[in-house]
């Protein structure tokens, strides 16, 4: 396919939506929009705000992420994109509140009410460990603040 058939292929799948640019094609799993490219034998997606940095911008330096202003996956509005390291992309999403921690994260086996309990308990560790079906080990680190991730008040 052409570039210029691609790239008017690309516009023509772009609404406008509360300030952004959004992607009305298809999406990962992750929400983001993307894009097929290639040849019929070698079709690969890519993802759209990455399609839109290079139709705007130019090439994407190797290494680099390109990140949204606006936490929109679906947008590809140019002055909503910038670019960043993984680092960066990485501090990015844990200042905005999206990573997934805590009872968020899919193999979180303790929910922060568990890990207050734990804490308030005056139960033996053999017990706890049974009760929440987790080693006696989590309970030790638990206990001494050595646990993977803090427990919020709640």
């Amino acid at each position: 396919m052409k570039p210029e058939t691609r790239i008017r292929r690309f516009f023509d799948n772009i609404t406008f939506s509360d300030g952004c640019c959004e992607w009305l094609g298809r999406t990962n799993d992750d929400g983001y929009g993307t894009f097929r490219i290639g040849p019929a034998t070698a079709v690969k997606q890519q993802l759209v705000h990455r399609f839109a940095w290079e139709i705007f911008n130019g090439p994407i330096p190797e290494s680099m992420c390109v990140l949204h202003n606006c936490d929109n996956r679906v947008c590809v509005k140019p002055t909503h994109l910038f670019l960043g390291t993984r680092d960066v992309n990485n501090k990015d999403r844990m200042e905005k509140g999206r990573s997934a921690t805590g009872e968020r994260n899919g193999q979180c086996r303790l929910s922060d009410q568990a890990l207050r309990n734990i804490l308030a308990s005056t139960e033996r560790g053999v017990a706890l460990a049974r009760k929440y079906e987790v080693t006696q080990d989590t309970i030790c680190r638990i206990r001494n603040g050595r646990y993977p991730r803090e427990v919020t008040n709640g």
